[in-house]
């Protein structure tokens, strides 16, 4: 019975898979399917609709572009140029799939010289929004409207217009609903286009763009005669500590390079470019920061602006649909010339070493940041509110002998039971996150009121998330208000927080927080980041070896709650027994 059961069962499973695949007919997609689906590989959101379109301004040669957007660009773009424009034939012929200028046969593929050349932008655009096109060339005198709703031409006529194009993308996925609702909110549409339209002003210096929100102009800047003067204009202050270089060798480096005094927690600051086109690549990001290894702390990253001109044929950028990443036909020999260029500016630039400070001064019975010790008696109006010190009832009696140090961190002590190596950078990072940890347990956090307010400006990316977060801070000792486009007024830091350092800090909780490290609805996960983030950064201030700093280091670490480990959790000290010594040693 069972037998009979599962063979008429398997016999009717066959019977239904032929009838489905029998019935089932191979057919050729509509045009409209076949935009929408290449629509998902070229315009996955709104920024990338203004980085295609800003790329065939760029193509035709523009010395001007204007990019308007609405409501993170969902509702409205706009991309105005002074470039060659099309006549009324191309403007057509550019709506329809794999039309374009810029290539002619396959071979074109191996020089490319353009950003575009797949001819695929404008009709995958066209076919999930409202699309408007406006252009005349200059052999013509009269300009060329186009209409296209959803990827249907609604209307073609003559209008009057300058030379150049001009074209506007309304609701857009408003025939793919299911794209729309899985964009992101508005500010952080906004932040993409803001940050991709600066990344592109960058790599063109020669070309004048203007970016406008709501209608309201975030920036406006002018042709530039050097990259650092478009620096300046955009990123503001951060120009002042970049130095530039340029280096020839198998390909043609230049750009700038960050001061190692400057450094971030990500590498969202190291901007890529190849023939002048946005990329990202793995080989070159390392290479620059290899080239940093000894300059900066581990786990910072520069800030780093590189250009890299080589032979087209060089190079592949026909790899990725948004053509950001490529790939080179001898990857060890750029990533070389990176190193040695960069390696040659650091050099030259002579860095000055970090301040060296005694190690006692971290562990003294006196509040977070003594005013005598850190001179923050000139930054201040009103005095630090005292911390409560924590008791460290100084001497121990450990039974540990100073030996001398081991390298420019590590001590050797003589224990009861043999040796002991001790890492005094992370002694120093134990005690001191724990004291902050401390500070955060009590009821308020203590602040120091500067006589000078900081002035934090932060990427466009990150500003908007990072001003969600100003409650937070103040409930931690900080008094942050915006003080305009992507900048913040400081008015007050924590006390355990050195002003010199303020800035920094912040600006790296602003990177925290928009890679969704920072968790504000779980104050002690938010806690944890800062204190173990301020801790670290104590690597930086350098430790003088003495026998008795380096005893008071010890015991005052005897006295933390986990002596053995350093915040990121790798052991502080290790004992070498003396049974070991002698076993090897064969006695």
């Amino acid at each position: 019975m069972v037998r009979e059961a599962v063979g008429g069962a398997r016999n009717a499973f066959l019977r239904y898979f032929a009838h489905v695949f029998w019935v089932m007919k191979i057919r050729v997609l509509a045009d409209s399917v076949v935009n929408q689906i290449a629509a998902g590989e070229v315009v996955e959101r709104p920024v990338a609709v203004v980085k295609e379109l800003l790329e065939n301004s760029l193509d035709a040669g523009a010395s001007a572009v204007e990019i308007e957007f609405s409501n993170g660009g969902k509702d409205y773009i706009r991309v105005e140029d002074n470039g060659c424009g099309m006549t009324f034939h191309d403007a057509l012929l550019a709506l329809e799939r794999h039309a374009t200028s810029k290539i002619q046969a396959f071979e074109d593929l191996n020089s490319i010289q353009t950003f575009g050349f797949r001819g695929e932008a404008l009709p995958s655009i066209a076919s999930v929004s409202q699309f408007s096109l406006k252009t005349r060339s200059t052999k013509e005198s009269f300009g060329t409207e186009l209409f296209v709703d959803a990827g249907k031409l609604v209307r073609k006529a003559e209008c009057g217009m300058p030379v150049g194009t001009r074209i506007e993308v309304s609701q857009l996925f408003k025939n793919v609903p299911v794209r729309r609702k899985f964009l992101k909110s508005d500010i952080t549409e906004e932040a993409h286009i803001v940050e991709c339209v600066k990344t592109y002003a960058l790599a063109h210096p020669q070309v004048a763009f203007t970016l406008i929100k709501n209608g309201k102009t975030l920036f406006r800047s002018p042709t530039c005669p050097t990259l650092l003067e478009r620096v300046r204009e955009i990123w503001g202050s951060v120009a002042q500590d970049l130095i530039a270089f340029d280096y020839s060798d198998n390909c043609h480096l230049f750009g700038l390079v960050g001061k190692p005094s400057i450094s971030r927690s990500t590498r969202q600051e190291i901007l890529l470019f190849l023939n002048r086109r946005p990329i990202e690549n793995r080989t070159l990001s390392f290479a620059i920061t290899e080239a940093y290894h000894s300059y900066i702390p581990e786990h910072r990253y520069p800030v780093a602006f590189l250009f890299v001109e080589i032979d087209p044929c060089e190079v592949d950028v026909n790899v990725h649909p948004g053509k950001r990443e490529v790939r080179f036909r001898n990857p060890s020999e750029i990533k070389e010339c990176v190193m040695k260029a960069f390696g040659a500016t650091l050099e030259a630039c002579h860095p000055q070493t970090a301040p060296v400070v005694d190690s006692t001064v971290l562990l003294e019975e006196t509040p977070f940041l003594a005013q005598e010790t850190l001179s923050l008696a000139s930054h201040m109006t009103t005095p630090v509110r005292e911390t409560p010190p924590i008791a460290l009832n100084l001497p121990i009696n450990l039974n540990w002998r100073y030996i001398g140090p081991v390298d420019d961190c590590c001590e050797l002590f003589n224990g009861p039971h043999g040796l002991i190596i001790f890492n005094a950078h992370s002694a120093q990072q134990r005690i001191w996150y724990e004291r902050i940890q401390e500070e955060f347990a009590g009821e308020t956090v203590s602040s120091q009121c500067l006589l000078l307010p900081l002035s934090l400006e932060l990427a466009p990316i990150l500003a908007p998330s990072f001003n969600k977060k100003l409650a937070f801070f103040e409930h931690c000792g900080f008094h942050i208000e915006p003080f305009g486009g992507n900048t913040f007024r400081v008015d007050a830091l924590p006390s355990w927080l050195d002003p010199s350092r303020g800035e920094r800090f912040l600006y790296d909780m602003a990177e925290f927080i928009y890679q969704g490290n920072f968790i504000d609805q779980k104050p002690h996960v938010a806690y944890e980041v800062m204190a173990r983030h301020a801790a670290l950064q104590t690597l930086q201030e350098g430790y003088t070896h003495s026998p008795e700093a380096a005893i008071r280091l010890a015991e005052a670490l005897m006295h933390c709650k986990n002596p053995h480990t350093c915040p990121r959790g790798k052991p502080i000290f290790f004992e070498l027994p003396q049974s070991e010594i002698n076993r090897r040693l064969g006695l």
